[in-house]
């Protein structure tokens, strides 16, 4: 269970090259700054956090 939701965090903060996560192309839109301020910190904190409990 904490492997699928670790490996759905993150993907969601690598993201989908478009629109999403690190990787985006569109960046002047009012979410796309909300998401590099805030979503995609917040999911790849939580990808780390179920990793680390996935792992102990």
């Amino acid at each position: 269970m904490f492997t699928i939701i670790t490996f759905i965090f993150f993907l969601r903060a690598i993201g989908d090259f478009k629109y999403l996560g690190f990787t985006k192309k569109i960046k002047n839109t009012n979410f796309s700054k909300y998401d590099t301020a805030l979503y995609t910190p917040l999911c790849l904190y939580l990808g780390l956090i179920f990793m680390i409990s996935w792992i102990f």
